[in-house]
């Protein structure tokens, strides 16, 4: 059995997340200070320490200093529970080892879904070298551990994934996420993009902090526009020119991205749209992984219902104003084989996003 650490100095808080954890079978001990947290932590031996970070005797930061700078303890998983905003702790706490960081209030859900994952990243190392097979689950790591918590896991290794966002909300920038977690996890990616040459999607990837320069060299990442159609064209044999060439690039890519579907579908043509939906789900079906970002726009409702309803993972991004910036936010509807169920919508605030919002 699963053994957690608590540690809050606000008594209520602590104790409804210990009688949650016990509900949810967990074997669950407390501590009310950073220092009592520690004689738990070498007495008991925990599994993994859910830590406030403001508290008395010693606070969060001086635990998380402690633990990295043992041996004994240095692997020990740490999620930070704490009413610090992200912009003002994260940073500091994920480069002192925490492994993930969550503010209060947290969603319904999310401490469940938090362990399960900070988890299974301690077991597989979170190694993201190229070549490496280390998930044993349906994910991969993006290497953003809150981007991993808010996917339920990751990027899903199969399945389809459909992204529903305006413009200039990110879908562009989502789908490169996806991109980098899969070559980093030694899988080939086929790039089709109605944006990007492949030099322009290179230099934004790399501007992001990627580093997408080896993989297309050695034609493990592929890049193809997708052709523009007028407003007053017909999209089915476009599309169907489409489903085809994803098709052809499945027997050698185990990832497509289709970035985006904006420039290529028109709102009166269900039946075209619907049909290409059908195919890429078919070819998901059969263990690929095929991410599909589109502008809600260019598409019918009841076209967007059935992209819901077919697709294994499906995934929404908005903008909002949150005081003096805009925002780009996620919202996770649901990831097929997520850690916990993702039926409400979640947020993640995108601030690790650099460049052009495409």
């Amino acid at each position: 059995m699963t053994k957690v650490l608590v540690v809050d100095d606000e008594r209520d808080i602590r104790e409804l997340l210990i009688d949650e954890l016990t509900d949810l079978g967990y074997e669950v001990i407390g501590a009310e200070n950073g220092a009592e947290a520690l004689d738990r932590i070498y007495n008991d031996r925990p599994d993994i320490v859910l830590l406030d970070l403001m508290m008395p005797v010693l606070d969060g930061m001086q635990v998380l200093k402690v633990l990295k700078s043992d041996a004994h303890t240095a692997d020990l998983p740490v999620v930070l529970l704490t009413g610090v905003s992200a912009d003002e702790g994260q940073k500091r706490t994920m480069d002192l080892g925490a492994n993930h960081y969550v503010t209060k209030p947290w969603e319904p859900g999310a401490i469940q879904t938090v362990i399960k994952v900070t988890l299974r990243e301690a077991a597989n190392g979170d190694k993201t070298t190229v070549g490496d097979e280390i998930e044993p689950s349906g994910f991969i790591s993006t290497g953003d551990p809150q981007l991993n918590l808010k996917l339920g896991g990751g990027v899903p290794r199969e399945g389809m994934t459909f992204i529903e966002g305006a413009a200039s909300t990110g879908k562009s920038v989502l789908c490169q996420h996806f991109t980098n977690a899969a070559l980093m996890h030694g899988y080939g990616v086929f790039y089709f993009s109605s944006q990007h040459t492949p030099v322009s999607l290179v230099n934004q990837m790399t501007s992001l902090g990627m580093n997408p320069s080896q993989f297309y060299r050695n034609n493990q990442l592929m890049i193809s526009p997708i052709p523009i159609i007028g407003p007053s064209s017909d999209c089915t044999d476009a599309l169907l020119n489409l489903a085809r060439q994803v098709k052809d690039m499945t027997a050698n890519f185990r990832f497509v991205i289709v970035d985006d579907l904006a420039g290529i579908t028109i709102r009166d043509q269900d039946s075209a749209v619907i049909n290409f939906l059908n195919q890429c789900k078919a070819l998901a079906s059969s263990g690929k992984s095929i991410v599909i970002a589109a502008h809600p726009d260019g598409m019918s409702d009841d076209v967007l219902i059935r992209a819901r309803s077919l697709s294994d993972s499906y995934l929404r991004l908005r903008v909002e104003n949150t005081g003096s910036r805009l925002s780009r936010v996620l919202e996770v509807f649901k990831v097929a084989n997520a850690e916990t169920p993702t039926g409400k919508p979640s947020q993640f605030l995108s601030r690790t996003w650099k460049g052009n919002p495409c």
